[in-house]
């Protein structure tokens, strides 16, 4: 990274650590330089070009993710599956064999025959009943995200939990403030969010929600029929010799 382009943002954190200084009265001089000192050599690893662990190409700012025994760049890290969240937690190596996985998977996709599709308001449950394998994608282009196919046997349960989402309720006094009633006042929302576990080497389990908004009513309409809709997708998995 070059000087004159490294400078400008040195100077706006130098600036910023002056004024912080002198309004908790530090003694100054000494703490800002060495501040400083560490906020350069900090820009200068951030745009010091990187090398992802798996792919060997360079990685750009901001584009580093990290692994238990390294680092991979944002290409490699959105190949991996949506349903993954122990990234951090994983080594390189299990990082590769994930991604050998995930390209083998593509085939999978080609090869899958949508026999029946369930809504799962933010997303779709797309079901091959011939081939026994299930798909969950929020994507109309699913076939070009390559979505985990997940053969339904690899299903070893399913829950639903309902959330409630608390809003408070104000209003505005003489001079146009707003205030809280008294007592406060609340509204109330509601997301009905589904649970699947699979026994899956990548990942235990997808949640998503049912409803395809928030549902203001607990026990209303809106929330029976997507009860509705969350017991269809259960009585899918049934139809397999899912224990729920």
């Amino acid at each position: 990274m070059s000087d004159s382009y490294k400078q400008p943002l040195l100077e706006k954190f130098a600036f910023w650590l002056m004024d912080f200084s002198e309004k908790f009265e530090t003694k100054g001089l000494k703490a800002t330089d060495k501040a400083f000192d560490k906020i350069e050599k900090d820009i200068d690893n951030l745009f010091e070009n990187k090398i992802c662990d798996v792919c060997g190409d360079k990685i750009k700012i901001f584009g580093k993710r990290k692994i238990l025994d390294g680092k991979i760049c944002k290409k490699c890290d959105d190949k991996l599956s949506p349903f993954f969240c122990d990234r951090r937690q994983s080594k390189l190596e299990q990082i590769k064999e994930q991604l050998n996985y995930r390209e083998s998977n593509k085939a999978a996709v080609s090869a899958f025959n949508v026999t029946r599709t369930l809504n799962g308001g933010t997303v779709k449950i797309l079901i091959d009943e011939d081939a026994g394998k299930f798909i969950i994608s929020s994507s109309r282009k699913w076939r070009n995200e390559n979505p985990d196919v997940i053969k339904l046997s690899q299903v070893t349960g399913c829950t639903n939990d309902v959330d409630e989402i608390r809003k408070e309720i104000y209003q505005k006094d003489k001079n146009g403030n707003k205030t809280s009633y008294k007592p406060p006042r609340y509204k109330y929302y509601y997301d009905f969010k589904m649970i699947i576990y699979v026994n899956s080497p990548w990942f235990d389990e997808i949640t998503f929600l049912v409803n395809d908004g928030i549902m203001p009513v607990y026990r209303g309409g809106e929330y029976k029929d997507t009860e509705k809709k969350a017991q269809e997708i259960k009585e899918a998995l049934i139809q397999k010799g899912v224990i729920l």
